[in-house]
């Protein structure tokens, strides 16, 4: 059940990508007290002998402290989850025998949880970004100095300038046109 997806309290568990979330927000879980929880996860209610557990945590050729070891694994598993041994909310110790999930579990998710995206944060960086961009052409329009053309003057084209050879009518225009300057 690599792909499954485990839903209690406000933690979520997603089996394949080995994350434990609270709120939508991941909290660090090391490797074995993760696959305790996953142990008890698939099992709700029942017990989890400690023999199970070390099967699963460690190979046959392992020399270890095993009974040590799990119960450091258990503890740091309950910090992860802000529970207590003594009036546990998910993880019961069972004298001499190990441990079994006690938390209300919702239905199994097929479909690995993830966290709200953060779209929020990207909206107002565009908003910003824009707003800075349409500011920046608006200041720069209005700070620039503004041309002060000559006014333009009409200069009459009557019949007269349109008589005799195209070469004088270059002429004719040219001199009128200095007039009127």
């Amino acid at each position: 059940m690599p792909d499954k997806a485990f839903h209690f309290g406000v933690f979520e568990v997603n089996a394949a990508a080995g994350e434990l979330r609270k709120n939508g927000t991941r909290i660090k879980i090391q490797e074995q007290p993760f696959q305790i929880l996953l142990l008890l996860l698939n099992r709700p209610g029942e017990i989890v002998g400690r023999e199970e557990i070390r099967a699963r945590l460690w190979s046959e050729n392992t020399f270890v402290d095993f009974d040590k070891a799990i119960s450091n694994a258990v503890r740091r598993l309950r910090e992860a989850l802000n529970d207590n041994a003594d009036t546990p909310r998910f993880i019961e110790t069972v004298a001499r025998r190990g441990y079994r999930f006690v938390g209300l579990m919702a239905a199994p998710l097929t479909a690995p949880v993830k966290p709200p995206p953060k779209r929020i944060k990207s909206f107002a960086i565009a908003a910003g970004a824009l707003l800075l961009l349409f500011g920046s052409a608006g200041w720069w329009l209005l700070s620039r100095p503004k041309p002060n053309p000559a006014p333009l003057t009409p200069i009459p084209l009557t019949a007269a300038h349109w008589m005799g050879e195209p070469s004088q009518l270059l002429s004719r225009w040219q001199s009128a046109c200095l007039r009127v300057a």
